[in-house]
Order: structure tokens, then C-alpha cells, then sequence
């Protein structure tokens, strides 16, 4: 039996007037007049035999339980609440912005923290590989000035790079001599941007563009002061690393190929700190302990070639042994010693025969100054002039730096010798018909004192050293290119001090000292003294 329509309507008309029972008191009026119309309802029901009295009666009793039951419900839920009947709008506004003005820097913290733990973006809107890229950089303003003594003497020390681009003394001009006597004051920008690629957990790729003169490989400073003309730049990283961990997370092995940074632990003795070596390079590590930063025995071999030539069998390389340990301490103690043979090959000038010019390629593609020189060309033209290397370089190197930490600071002290032992007095006469003396080691001490951590605002380091490097100890193109302007056969300290400053940038005082040992071997006594200050402010990111 289908339930009357009058039914329906009034078992709705109570549960409606349960649910309105659990109004607030300001609503009781309209409320009494709802059930006293419900009331008339059901009895009007009940007149007309719709419903039973007894079920009108049931009817209600329920309702008034359910009514009950839900007060007693929202009583207990709104125990201690505070009531507030009415809040005006203009009160209601300023309480949104107190709160919000309140929680927005802490609120912006938090989802700030989260998205770089996470790594948010938008789903699917970048390339994975994006991820896996890091560009790295750094810019640099240097205030230099070189300072000449006044005894000096002038029109002797022949500048031998631009007399080799030029075609020869005559044709260089005054431009053939380097000046030793008018100081020289310059302002300098070194801007450098790398860019590094994990390919894998194991494989790096990189590649680094840099200003600076594209023939010089150890230097990357642009000279300001040329009328506005563009800097030049070009690429002194790029290369391929593959570096396998142990389950430690120990790098016991890196291979790297193409251009790379200098694998080699060395001083600016031999290598300048700008040098970068093409060829290939690989480090293997013998741990001491099971641990990630464990000390450590290690061997480096490479191969680097240095000047690859059309129609020539015999190209210029350098290969390169290393064999050393790095030991690690308890509170920070560090000492690393290494014993590297470095072994340039093709290197040494060969004169051309008569009105020839096929032994051209024997003369490196750039020089500084201080090796020991003859000119390979063989010609009736007085005017022209190419200069090669007189001698052979085999060297043999040994590095030792130690760092020990007092209390918050640290000190460090480092040595370096280098002794060349394939240059013979024998030899370089019978090939350049110059009789010169052996002059072929050198040697590096410095000593510093200050800040562990040179990345913490105002953190500050000193430092002191004693150079000595005699003429055809190493290649003059690849050592310091600011002692003395560059160059070997000079001797003097370096002195100087490092400041961290809090807005990112870091500063650097260094003053040069330094006189030539020997000078030039066809004028013996012609010496020069050159002093060289340095103030470089550096900001990285």
C-alpha cells in the first residue's frame, strides 16, 4: 500500500521541525509558529482519517527526541566557544589584514623551503634535463699597476711573441722590445661561465667561455681602455669526466678528456693557475679507510697534446706522470705530497736550411720570456727572424702542502721544486750554436694564516712566499704569467692578504716583487727589476 501524499507531507513537516529545533534563540518565534502550524496539520490528518491519533501522537514524540539529541550533540561540540552574534563589516576587514599581514612572511617561508626541497614546477612544462644542468660562474675586477726600477735598462729585452708574429725583429720595430721602464698602471675584467651537465650517476660534461686573449693560455684578463671595443672570448673548458663511486660514495677513479682543468697538484711554479690542458687525464685513488672523505694514495697519467701540425710526423706533447697521498687528520689536518715528470716532446727549434722555411713549425705558437732562445731562420734577409726553443724540458717536480688548524683559523705552508733535467749545455750548442750555461730549477715556498671557511662573510687570510725560478727550469709560457710580468728567470716574494666581504664579493691584495736572475743570455748584466701590485675584487654564483 502506497503511502497517502498527506502522509508524506507532514512526516516531513516534523523532521522539519527537529532540524529547526537546533536554531539559535533569536529564531524561536518563527520556529513556535512552524510547529504550532505542523500541530494543526496532523490533527487536521486525523480528522479526515488519514493517520490515527496514536500515530499523529508517535509522530511528534519522535521528533521532539531528535530535537533534543542534537542540541545536547551541538552543546558539547560549542562548549567553550565564543559567541559572537555580529561583527561589522569594517571590523571584520581590518582582522583579514592583521592576520594576513601576520602570516604571510612565515607562510611564504615555509612554501619558499618546501619547493626547493621538492623541486616544484610545473608538471611536464620543463625537460628532465634541466635538472640535471648547473651553470656556475664568476667576474672579476683587477686594478694593476707595474712598477719599474729607474736603473733599468732600455731596448734590451727583446719581446720575442710579437717579434714571431710579426716575421722578425726589423719588422716588429720598437714593438721588438719589451718595456722595462715606463710603470704601467691598468684596470682588468675576468669574466668566466661554466656550464656542467650530469649525463649519468658517473659522467659529467662540461664547458666553460671565458674572456681573455684567445693566443695566451694563462691568462683570461681583458685590458679596459680600448675605445669600447668588444671583449674576445672563446671556450677554455670543455670536456668529458667519468667518475665511478664506490658504495661509500669514495671517487676512486676520474678520467677526464677534451679540455680540461689542470689534473695535476702543482704550484704556479710550473703551471699557471689559468692553465688548462687539452688531451686526456686519469686519477686513480687507493683509499686508507672505508670512508667517503678517506685518506688517500693516488697516480695521474696524461697526455696532452700541445701543437698538432699538417705534413708533420712529430707533433708537440706533453705526458705527464704524477704519483702522491693525501692524508686526512683528526680536526682538519691535511698534508699532501706528490712527486710528478713532466715530458714535453717535439719541443726543441730546429735551425731551416738555407733559405727554407719547412722546420718553421719547431717555434712554439706563443713564448713570454726567459727561456733560453736562437733564431731558426736561414736567410739572406736580415729583417726576419723566428725563435724556437734552444733546449729540451724533462721535468721532474715535487709538491708538499700541510694545513694545520688553530682553533677557528688554519695555517698552510707549501713547497714546490721543479728541476729540468733534459736540458744539456751539449746539446742546445749543437743545435742553436749558443753556449749557455745550465740554469734549469726553481723553487716556491708561501706560508698563510687566517679563516677556515674563506666563503663566510669577513673571513680573512695572509699570506707570504719566496720565489725562485731560474731560466730554462719550465716552460715560460706555462708558469705564473704576473711574477715579474710573466715568464721565468726571476726571483722575489709575493705578499698579500684575502677579505671576504658580506655582499658577496671577495678581495685580494698581493704585491710582487721581483728581479731577474741571469737575464737575457746576449746581453749577461742587462737585469731588470719589475714590481707588480694586484687589488682584484671577485663576486661568484
Amino acid at each position: 500500500m502506497k503511502t497517502p501524499k498527506y502522509l508524506a507531507t507532514a512526516v516531513a513537516s516534523v523532521l522539519l521541525l527537529a532540524a529547526s529545533g537546533a536554531r539559535a534563540d533569536a529564531q524561536r518565534e518563527s520556529m513556535e509558529e512552524l510547529r504550532n502550524t505542523v500541530i494543526n496539520l496532523l490533527q487536521a490528518l486525523v480528522d479526515q482519517g488519514v493517520m490515527t491519533k496514536e500515530k499523529a501522537s508517535e509522530l511528534v514524540k519522535s521528533a521532539q527526541e531528535q530535537a533534543a539529541q542534537t542540541a545536547a550533540t551541538r552543546d558539547t561540540v560549542e562548549e567553550g566557544a565564543v559567541r559572537v552574534t555580529y561583527v561589522p563589516e569594517v571590523v571584520r576587514e581590518q582582522l583579514r589584514k592583521e592576520v594576513a599581514e601576520q602570516m604571510r612572511a612565515e607562510v611564504a617561508a615555509q612554501v619558499v623551503e618546501q619547493a626547493k626541497e621538492q623541486g616544484w614546477g610545473v608538471p611536464g612544462a620543463l625537460p628532465d634535463w634541466l635538472s640535471r644542468v648547473t651553470w656556475t660562474g664568476d667576474i672579476r675586477f683587477r686594478g694593476r699597476l707595474d712598477l719599474f726600477d729607474p736603473a733599468n735598462v732600455e731596448g734590451v729585452q727583446l719581446d720575442f711573441a710579437t717579434i714571431n708574429s710579426r716575421g722578425g725583429i726589423g719588422k716588429a720595430g720598437l714593438d721588438a722590445f719589451t718595456n722595462v721602464t715606463e710603470d704601467r698602471q691598468r684596470m682588468q675584467v675576468q669574466a668566466r661561465l661554466l656550464l656542467e651537465g650530469a649525463v649519468s650517476n658517473d659522467v659529467t660534461v662540461g664547458a666553460r667561455l671565458v674572456t681573455g686573449n684567445l693566443r695566451d693560455p694563462g691568462s683570461n684578463n681583458e685590458t679596459l681602455g680600448q675605445y669600447g671595443a668588444r671583449f674576445t672570448a672563446g671556450f677554455d673548458l670543455a670536456y668529458l669526466r667519468y667518475e665511478p663511486k664506490l658504495d661509500t660514495g669514495f671517487k676512486w677513479l676520474t678520467v677526464v678528456a677534451g679540455r680540461t682543468a689542470n689534473p695535476y697538484l702543482s704550484t704556479e711554479l710550473v703551471f699557471d693557475r689559468d692553465l688548462t690542458f687539452d688531451g686526456v687525464a686519469a686519477t686513480l685513488r687507493m683509499p686508507f679507510a672505508d670512508r667517503r672523505e678517506a685518506s688517500n694514495a693516488f697516480l695521474t697519467i696524461g697526455a696532452h697534446p700541445l701543437d698538432e701540425s699538417d705534413f708533420v710526423k712529430n707533433d708537440k706533447w706533453l705526458l705527464a706522470g704524477q704519483l702522491g697521498a693525501d692524508f686526512r687528520f683528526e680536526q682538519n689536518h691535511r698534508l699532501q705530497v706528490a712527486a710528478a715528470y713532466y715530458d714535453y716532446l717535439n719541443t726543441q727549434g730546429r735551425r731551416n736550411t738555407l733559405d727554407s722555411t719547412r722546420y718553421d713549425y719547431t717555434a712554439p705558437r706563443n713564448l713570454r720570456r726567459g727561456n733560453t732562445l736562437f733564431d731558426i731562420r736561414n736567410d739572406t734577409d736580415v729583417n726576419t727572424n723566428l725563435f724556437a726553443l734552444a733546449g729540451q724540458y724533462r721535468l721532474v717536480n715535487a709538491t708538499v702542502n700541510y694545513q694545520l688548524p688553530l682553533g677557528p683559523n688554519v695555517f698552510t705552508l707549501g713547497a714546490d721544486y721543479v728541476k729540468n733535467i733534459g736540458w744539456k749545455a751539449d746539446d742546445v750548442l749543437a743545435v742553436s750554436g749558443i753556449r749557455a750555461k745550465a740554469r734549469v730549477t726553481g723553487y716556491n715556498v708561501e706560508s698563510g694564516y687566517g679563516s677556515q671557511r674563506m666563503s663566510d662573510a669577513w673571513a680573512w687570510r695572509v699570506f707570504f712566499g719566496y720565489r725562485y725560478l731560474q731560466r730554462d727550469a719550465v716552460l715560460d709560457l706555462f708558469t705564473d704569467s704576473d711574477f715579474h710580468g710573466g715568464g721565468t728567470d726571476a726571483q722575489g716574494f709575493i705578499v698579500g692578504g684575502e677579505l671576504s666581504l658580506p655582499a658577496g664579493i671577495s678581495a685580494r691584495a698581493r704585491y710582487l716583487a721581483a728581479d731577474e736572475i741571469d737575464g737575457p743570455v746576449f746581453a749577461p748584466g742587462a737585469n731588470f727589476v719589475q714590481d707588480v701590485f694586484m687589488l682584484d675584487f671577485t663576486s661568484r654564483f
